[in-house]
């Protein structure tokens, strides 16, 4: 197929501001931003430039953002730059930091988002707490060879997690700031989540209710129902632990 030159530079200049700076806005981008609705521009964006970068342009509020695939390893965070923005001290706590991701989007999308079609307005810190307080439970009933296989077929390090769960201690009267005491279970979750809001994916109000921003709504849209790993945990999450007894994500 044959691009105009112009439309090409255009489309080049817009995918390269939403490259660097992973959004661009309406009100301060006005001509870039006016350029992506433009029908030959659009295409080139959607038919060369995303397959190759292997990322998506989502469009939310008068702002456009760049998000990559989820296999995208040139855009996407390493493990070590991970645990760095997220004050982490090992892959223990950042599979742990993940598990609590899937179980806050978990509540926003199970049964009531489908039955309805809709997310919740919002979930409580205490909620994802003690549903991944349920699971780790569930978890430590296991003998060590059954979570080692576990570990293997649903590539999540389980012991890990039990590890990391087991060291929180719990947040008492005396902790003034619970945000700072990260060593300390309500702590570690807030901390985790810091990450998450900073990449303005959720909102976090009064250090209890979690919300989920529109660009992450449109991110979940485009993934969430589709990602390979998240679904096989979610059926990990699902399966029978004892006779007769499930734990739902």
């Amino acid at each position: 197929m044959y691009y105009e030159e112009e439309a090409v530079k255009a489309a080049y200049l817009l995918h390269q501001t939403l490259m660097v700076q992973g959004s661009l806005s309406k009100k301060d981008y006005p001509e870039l931003y006016r350029s992506y609705f433009e029908p030959n521009i659009r295409d080139i964006l959607h038919n060369v430039f995303q397959p190759i970068s292997q990322s998506k342009i989502i469009y939310v509020d008068e702002t456009l953002y760049f998000v990559p695939d989820i296999d995208n390893e040139i855009f996407t965070y390493k493990n070590e730059e991970l645990r760095v923005q997220m004050g982490l001290k090992d892959n223990k706590e950042l599979y742990m930091a993940q598990f609590i991701w899937i179980n806050v989007i978990s509540e926003f999308y199970g049964d009531q988002f489908n039955q309805t079609n809709q997310t919740r307005t919002f979930v409580k810190v205490d909620e994802i707490m003690s549903k991944v307080k349920g699971y780790i439970e569930k978890f430590s009933e296991k003998s060590e060879e059954e979570l080692y296989e576990l570990s293997a077929e649903y590539e999540l390090d389980i012991l890990g997690l039990i590890q990391v769960w087991n060291n929180l201690s719990v947040v008492t009267e005396e902790v003034k700031d619970v945000s700072r005491a990260t060593s300390r279970d309500y702590g570690f979750f807030l901390k985790v989540l810091r990450f998450w809001e900073k990449e303005k994916l959720i909102i976090v109000r009064e250090k209890e209710e979690i919300s989920l921003t529109s660009k992450m709504k449109n991110i979940v849209g485009t993934y969430y129902h589709h990602e390979d790993r998240i679904n096989k945990i979610k059926e990990l999450l699902n399966e029978s632990f004892d006779e007769g007894e499930k734990v739902y994500a």
